[in-house]
């Protein structure tokens, strides 16, 4: 048996939160919170691409903690970089694709972690990812930047 491991990836990210376009509502619908925002990323995933990658999920995550449940991780934006010629992003005031929505009504002067992430789909192999508990034959070099935020203010 041969095992063949990938050298890190140096992955440049640039990542910001606009603390002047964050908004927090209640859904109309579910009651829950409900926050908006905008970001900023500048990210060269080029050096996650090989002769056997097919793709690349490339994704960020809002993480943060309530009283009624610990450590929530909400999707808040992703998208498929599939050649790599595409895999240099440059977003400059962009609304999330998903709010980050609470059910439990306990956003508000919570801190929540923003991550960027990714996950490799192979042609062949296991699937790996830039999550640092989990398995994989690779990792980033340098651990993608993490934005801290306390979301402050009433609802509007």
């Amino acid at each position: 048996m041969s095992v063949f491991f990938l050298p890190e990836p140096e992955v440049p990210i640039s990542f910001s939160i606009h603390d002047s376009g964050m908004r927090l509502t209640r859904h109309k619908y579910i009651g829950s919170d409900a926050l908006f925002f905008q970001f900023d990323l500048d990210i060269d995933a080029s050096a996650l691409f090989n002769w056997n990658t097919k793709h690349v999920f490339l994704y960020i995550i809002a993480e943060y903690n309530s009283t009624k449940s610990v450590n929530n991780q909400v999707v808040v934006w992703d998208t498929i970089i599939e050649k790599k010629e595409d895999s240099k992003i440059s977003l400059q005031n962009t609304k999330v694709e998903y709010p980050l929505l609470d059910y439990a009504q306990e956003l508000r002067e919570r801190e929540v972690r923003y991550t960027i992430q990714w996950s490799i789909s192979p042609i062949a192999g296991i699937l790996y990812d830039s999550i640092p508990e989990h398995f994989a034959l690779t990792k980033p070099a340098t651990q993608p930047p993490v934005v801290v935020q306390t979301i402050q203010g009433e609802y509007t």
